[in-house]
């Protein structure tokens, strides 16, 4: 890390307690007191369940260089009013020491498969450092900043929102050049209040970009593209419609074949949701100047994650583990995945969670939906999902409040042939169905 003790102390305005005056060496930013290393600082951050203030012994016996608190606690450190505040001011003076093109990725769904694609795709041409995992707030965005050198060529980052003015913060920190909104779509409802209000904070994202790429097909951001093409560079991608436009799209258990005027493409990602997230890619790698059939062979190179509608065979079963999160929009489509394949169709289902006071409203529409999907039976888990079940007549329904109990009848009735869909919001945990079935993490 390329950072010294005065110029954190200076970038966070903090006050150093029994740090020595001379100036010294940073090793590098932890938040975590079980893997800090030594010659690292440490941001006490109060979370949900801890504060890191309760660790601070453990950090010096690593061999923490010092700690940025919110209360002196009788050791070296550097005394700030808000630690976390303090952790996106340090990244904001950390990203201003180098050079990188900075492009940042937001939208309802498929953000972390987007920026996924897109890092396969530019890593062809360009030295590209991009946020691990889900790394998308202003705790996960400031610990990749700190992991940027000179020798980096593109920061990628995706920005995640669960409360108004989030995207808005990470866009200081981070002051993208090049943005892309996937999509708009009820996701965090209940936090922000409705479509319109969550097309505005997206929007937010582009806010010191000079080209951003949008979802031609999106309606609610076809809403703003007049807009937008008066202050930027807009690029549209999509299926039906788009400036990046996929055809003759062929969608199989295996993934899904496309064209791109008259380069195709091969993706191992089941979707056609997944051909939009691909879409992203393709048009970014367009702009930045890298060959199609360089693009084509980079995304060969995709594999299905786990939660994100992974592919996972069980003798003749094939499961669908679509866990990782689950909201109207991204259920829809991988019910018309789920449509396509063959065999007998069993969807596991849990709750649709922050929907607000939408939320019944939602897992109505759906239920009354379950039908067009060719389902031979419906398992719901949660006091939501039994909306689900309520809605339908499909020939098999069970609602359960009780993983284990759901696992055992899921077991006595699945049999050779069958495809299980099991999706539920994060919080629902319906990973543990996968487990259940015997599938390993």
């Amino acid at each position: 890390m390329q950072l010294t003790k005065n110029e954190l102390v200076k970038a966070i305005d903090g006050k150093a307690i029994r740090i020595p005056e001379n100036d010294f060496e940073i090793g590098g930013i932890s938040i975590d007191s079980r893997t800090i290393k030594p010659k690292e600082v440490f941001f006490a951050i109060k979370g949900e369940r801890y504060d890191g203030h309760d660790f601070l012994n453990e950090v010096h016996e690593k061999g923490g260089l010092f700690s940025v608190v919110e209360r002196d606690i009788g050791r070296n450190a550097v005394l700030v009013k808000d630690t976390r505040i303090a952790l996106s001011q340090l990244a904001s003076f950390y990203r201003n020491k180098f050079t990188p093109l900075t492009v940042a990725i937001t939208g309802s769904n498929g953000k972390t498969t987007t920026k996924r694609l897109t890092s396969l795709v530019l890593e062809r041409k360009f030295n590209v450092l991009v946020s691990p995992r889900s790394y998308n707030n202003d705790i996960g965005i400031p610990l990749t900043i700190f992991k940027l050198r000179s020798e980096c060529e593109i920061l990628l980052l995706e920005f995640g929102m669960n409360y108004r003015g989030e995207i808005r913060h990470l866009s200081e920190v981070a002051q993208p050049k090049i943005g892309v909104i996937t999509n708009i779509a009820p996701v965090h409802i209940g936090n922000i209040g409705s479509l319109e209000e969550i097309l505005t904070e997206k929007l937010e994202a582009t806010s010191f970009c000079h080209t951003v790429f949008i979802n031609a097909d999106d309606n609610m951001l076809m809403k703003a593209i007049e807009d937008l093409k008066r202050r930027k560079r807009v690029i549209t991608f999509g299926i039906k419609k788009g400036d990046v436009k996929a055809r003759d799209i062929t969608l199989t258990v295996d993934g899904s074949i496309f064209k791109v005027d008259e380069t195709e493409f091969f993706l191992s990602l089941i979707g056609r949701y997944n051909v939009y997230n691909a879409l992203v890619s393709i048009a970014i790698g367009d702009e930045l100047g890298i060959d199609r059939k360089e693009i084509a062979t980079a995304l060969q190179k995709a594999v299905p994650e786990e939660g994100r509608d992974r592919r996972i065979r069980i003798g003749d079963i094939l499961i669908i583990d679509s866990t990782y999160n689950s909201n109207p929009v991204s259920l829809l489509s991988v019910l018309e995945t789920l449509k396509l394949l063959k065999g007998r169709k069993i969807a596991v289902l849990g709750d649709m969670l922050e929907l607000g006071e939408e939320a019944v409203r939602f897992h109505k529409e759906i239920g009354k939906r379950l039908n067009e999907f060719d389902i031979r039976a419906l398992f719901t888990y949660g006091e939501l999902a039994q909306v689900f079940a309520k809605e339908t007549n499909l020939p098999s329904v069970s609602s359960y409040n009780d993983v284990s109990n759901l696992v055992s009848s899921l077991k006595c009735f699945v049999k050779a042939g069958d495809v299980i869909l099991i999706k539920g919001s994060r919080k629902m945990k319906m990973e543990r169905v996968v487990e259940g079935l015997g599938v390993g993490r």
